[in-house]
């Protein structure tokens, strides 16, 4: 990526990718720096706004995140990564009926995407539904039966229900 984008510094995909590689390696300043470099070229570009929205949410700065999602989810309601990230960054901030609204519409386009699950799951933990939480655990399971943050989740939600019997089963297996 790096060779992509000295040939043709305006090629905002490469930049792009390069930077979705530095943040997964925890380089968030040379991912900025392309992350910059690609919004200065293309500014309306999806994958750099949410790449700038990607870095704000590892980097801990939640209502940034959201403030880059928020643009795409303007244009792109059904975004459904945005939504993902911005389900995150809600559940982060502690805002849990929007993290439920965009976490919900996630999970009921991808079924199987076992982290959106993990997400909405903690959401209904923290909000004290431990019902609705156990229902998206046992969904889960069913396609991820051995994951033990899984588990672990099906467990708290047990406890919230005052099923200590069986929490501690799915806390022993987790």
């Amino acid at each position: 990526y790096r060779r992509a984008t000295q040939e043709k510094a305006d090629d905002v995909v490469a930049r792009v990718n390069l930077a979705s590689l530095l943040l997964s390696q925890g380089k968030e300043q040379e991912a900025k720096v392309e992350i910059d470099a690609a919004r200065k070229q293309s500014p309306g570009h999806i994958m750099a706004i949410f790449m700038e929205g990607l870095m704000h949410y590892k980097g801990g700065r939640y209502e940034k995140s959201e403030e880059a999602l928020q643009q795409i989810l303007r244009a792109l309601p059904e975004h459904l990564p945005s939504l993902l990230l911005s389900g995150a960054n809600q559940l982060a901030l502690k805002r849990l009926e929007q993290a439920e609204k965009n976490l919900s519409i996630v999970v009921e386009k991808q079924p199987q995407n076992i982290y959106a699950r993990k997400l909405l799951v903690s959401t209904f933990l923290m909000g004290k539904q431990g019902h609705k939480a156990l229902e998206g655990v046992e969904a889960a399971l069913k396609m991820a039966p051995e994951d033990s943050q899984l588990l672990a989740l099906g467990g708290e939600a047990l406890m919230q229900i005052n099923d200590f019997a069986k929490a501690q089963q799915y806390f022993e297996k987790a």
